[in-house]
């Protein structure tokens, strides 16, 4: 089990904050998303649940024409891979 530091903890708070997601914020210290949800839920942070976050579908797709794959192009994106999924789909339907 990784340790962490008050202050690390208090970083990965503040990147919370700023937008980064929790699968993000705990896969980059080697943690369970349960336990960086217990880490934000101890430090008194409102978890967001599916925000509607805007994505660039042309720009999903011009990146993908480049031969990325849906994950490599949501990261480029500074996305999840669900969300760039559910935009691509949504972009279809309408």
């Amino acid at each position: 089990m990784t340790h962490l530091t008050d202050g690390e903890e208090l970083e990965l708070v503040a990147l919370y904050l700023g937008g980064r997601t929790i699968r993000e914020l705990a896969k980059s210290v080697a943690i369970s998303r349960d336990r960086m949800s217990a880490i934000l839920q101890a430090h008194g942070v409102e978890r967001r649940y599916h925000e509607t976050v805007p994505v660039d579908v042309s720009r999903a797709e011009a990146l993908a024409a480049t031969g990325l794959g849906l994950t490599e192009v949501a990261e480029r994106m500074g996305i999840g891979r669900t969300t760039l999924v559910r935009a691509r789909r949504a972009a279809r339907m309408s």
